[in-house]
C-alpha cells in the first residue's frame, strides 16, 4: 500500500519532499485499470504484446525500450492539485485523458518492440525517427496531414509523435469510424498504412522484449520544488510576467480575497481556450499574483470580466509576437 504521509501537507511542505520518498505505487490506481483496458484493446486486435509500466516524472516510452513511463503526479489527488497549482494544467487527470495518453505511448512501445521505424514506407509517410527532437514546435491548425488526438496538435511535433498519434486513433476507433472522420485527409493514407502494418504483426512475437526502465522514480532524489523549477523554466514561466502591468493596475497588496485563489476558482470563465499556450499564460498570471501577494480591489464580477479580457487579448498578442511555440 502506498505510504502517502504527505497527503495533508501544504504546498510549501510538499515541495521539500524528494520525489523518491513519495511512496507511490501503481497498484490499485485508476492508471493501472486504464492500462489493463488499453492492453485489452490491443489483444482484441490480435497483437501479442504486454509491456512493463513504471513511475517516472513524465509521460514517455524511451527509445529502444518497449515500456511506458507514467508521471508520478497522476497517481494521487494531492499531487494532481499540486500540479495544477504549479503548472496550471495536467495531462492525465481523468480516465478518458489517461486512455488517450496510454494509447499514444503504446504506439511508441510497438515501434520499439517490432523495430517499426526501419520500415521504408513508414519513413516515407511519417518521416525519419532520426530527425532531432525540437525543444518546441510550431503547428498548422488547419493541416489535414495529421490526425487529431491529444491536445496541442502533437502529431506535428515529430515523425515519431505523428506515428504514435496515428496509432492511438487506430487503436481507439473502428476502421469505419476513422475512415469516415479522415475522409479526404492526407492523414488517411497514414492510418491505412498503419492498419496494414498492425495486421502483419498479428500473432508475432516482439523482436525486442527488454524490461529496462529509464528515469524510474526510485532514482529521483530531487525535491518536488527543484522538479517544478525545472518544469517552469522549460515552459517559460520564469521570465517576467506578461500581465504584470495589467495586474498591478487593478489588484491590491491587501484585501479579503486572494487574487491567485480567485483565478483558480474562476478558471473556466477566465481561460478562453484549453490550448497549452493559454494554459501556460494563465498559470503565469496565477504565479505572479501568488508571488506578489495580490488581492482583489474591485467587485468579483468586474474583476472576472477584466481578467478574462486581458487573458484573451494579451495571449493573442503573445502569439503574434512569434514566441508561442509549443514546449515539448
Amino acid at each position: 500500500m502506498a505510504n502517502t504521509f504527505w497527503k495533508n501537507y501544504s504546498d510549501s511542505e510538499l515541495l521539500d519532499i524528494p520525489i523518491n520518498q513519495l511512496g507511490l505505487s501503481l497498484k490499485g490506481t485508476m492508471v493501472e485499470r486504464v492500462v489493463k483496458r488499453v492492453y485489452a484493446e490491443l489483444a482484441k486486435k490480435k497483437i501479442r504484446l504486454k509491456s512493463h509500466v513504471w513511475i517516472s516524472d513524465d509521460w514517455f516510452s524511451p527509445d529502444g525500450i518497449p515500456g511506458i513511463a507514467i508521471p508520478f503526479f497522476v497517481l494521487h489527488p494531492r499531487l494532481i492539485e499540486l500540479e495544477y497549482s504549479m503548472m496550471g494544467d495536467i495531462e492525465g487527470e481523468s480516465a478518458s485523458e489517461l486512455t488517450m495518453l496510454i494509447r499514444h505511448e503504446l504506439g511508441h512501445v510497438l515501434d520499439n518492440a517490432f523495430h517499426l521505424r526501419m520500415l521504408k514506407k513508414r519513413q516515407q509517410l511519417f518521416g525519419l525517427s532520426s530527425t532531432p527532437y525540437p525543444e518546441s514546435y510550431e503547428v498548422n491548425p488547419k493541416s489535414k496531414d495529421y490526425v487529431r488526438h491529444i491536445k496541442d496538435f502533437y502529431a506535428q511535433a515529430h515523425p515519431d509523435e505523428d506515428w504514435a498519434e496515428t496509432f492511438a486513433v487506430w487503436l481507439g476507433s473502428s476502421r469505419r469510424s476513422w475512415e469516415k472522420k479522415y475522409k479526404n485527409w492526407g492523414a488517411l493514407k497514414k492510418l491505412q498504412y498503419l492498419d496494414e502494418v498492425m495486421k502483419s504483426l498479428q500473432g508475432k512475437r516482439p523482436k525486442n522484449s527488454s524490461r529496462d526502465k529509464y528515469l524510474c522514480i526510485e532514482r529521483m532524489g530531487k525535491t518536488l520544488g527543484d522538479y517544478y523549477i525545472e518544469r517552469k523554466r522549460a515552459r517559460g514561466l520564469t521570465r517576467k510576467c506578461f500581465f504584470a502591468k495589467d495586474l498591478q493596475r487593478v489588484l491590491a497588496n491587501n484585501g479579503r480575497i486572494s487574487a491567485s485563489a480567485f483565478l483558480r476558482k474562476n478558471r473556466e470563465q477566465i481561460l478562453p481556450e484549453k490550448d497549452r499556450i493559454y494554459q501556460t499564460m494563465f498559470q503565469e498570471m496565477v504565479q505572479y499574483c501568488r508571488e506578489n501577494e495580490l488581492f482583489l480591489a474591485r467587485d468579483e464580477k468586474g474583476m472576472r470580466d477584466y481578467l478574462a479580457k486581458i487573458m484573451k487579448e494579451k495571449t493573442k498578442l503573445f502569439i503574434r509576437s512569434g514566441r508561442h511555440k509549443y514546449a515539448m
